[in-house]
């Protein structure tokens, strides 16, 4: 009964949308009502981590809704980063594992004339944070002067709840590749990382924004969408229709 009455819920919020829609006026619906709406995927983030040292499974959603030249953008992005490799001073194998998820949202600003096919040429801007947890093992070799020289410590920390955020400015196209269909790319310049509760080590790879190793970091996405239309387009495919 609760489900069947979730579902009459849904269906009348968006016949009513739908009826708000069809009635407003065509200025309106140009200037000020959004156009449509885009949910894609990056097709690339699933095999960015394929080499032997660094191994992992991330991936990233991605939604736009475009208020004719101003478009509203976010990301969502969640996976798993293993790094194994060999400590040449300790002699001794060490890892590191990452989990987490992060959000991206900002604003792009469409470079392009409105066009039949709403392609975009953009620059933007983006606020973005992740929450993840961290296992770091490895061994730490201490030279001193006391009665044990060359001891190798053990390390085996664990973080829980440990947040990140930065900012990035973002440059890409989108354009129309079959009927629905979208494709483009996104340029990320990331800038501005900080890191809160992490006590016990400096978290070594932060999903989304890379290694952390450097206080700038550059970013490609490259995805797939399908565009849901919200207001049928008027213009002619051939402008000089």
């Amino acid at each position: 009964m609760t489900q069947l009455l979730t579902s009459r819920y849904i269906s009348s919020v968006f016949l009513c949308l739908g009826i708000l829609v069809s009635s407003l006026p065509t200025w309106a619906k140009t200037r000020y009502w959004p156009t449509g709406v885009q949910l894609g995927m990056d097709v690339f983030r699933p095999f960015q981590y394929t080499y032997y040292e660094r191994q992992g499974t991330p991936y990233e959603l991605n939604t736009s809704i475009d208020f004719a030249r101003c478009i509203l953008e976010g990301d969502y992005g969640w996976g798993h980063i293993h790094w194994k490799g060999y400590n040449k001073k300790t002699r001794t194998p060490s890892s590191y594992t990452s989990d987490g998820q992060y959000f991206r949202v900002g604003l792009n600003y469409n470079l392009l004339q409105d066009t039949p096919h709403k392609n975009m040429a953009f620059l933007g801007f983006r606020y973005a944070r992740n929450f993840f947890q961290d296992h770091l093992v490895s061994k730490v070799r201490h030279d001193s002067e006391g009665p044990i020289k060359n001891r190798n410590v053990p390390i085996d920390s664990k973080q829980h709840n440990v947040k990140a955020r930065w900012f990035e400015a973002v440059a890409g196209v989108k354009v129309k590749v079959w009927k629905l269909l979208y494709a483009g790319g996104t340029l990320r310049y990331k800038f501005g990382l900080r890191i809160d509760q992490a006590d016990s080590h400096v978290p070594y790879d932060v999903l989304g924004w890379g290694l952390n190793d450097q206080e700038e970091a550059f970013g490609f996405n490259l995805y797939l969408s399908l565009r849901i239309p919200f207001v049928r387009n008027t213009m002619p495919s051939n402008p000089k229709e």
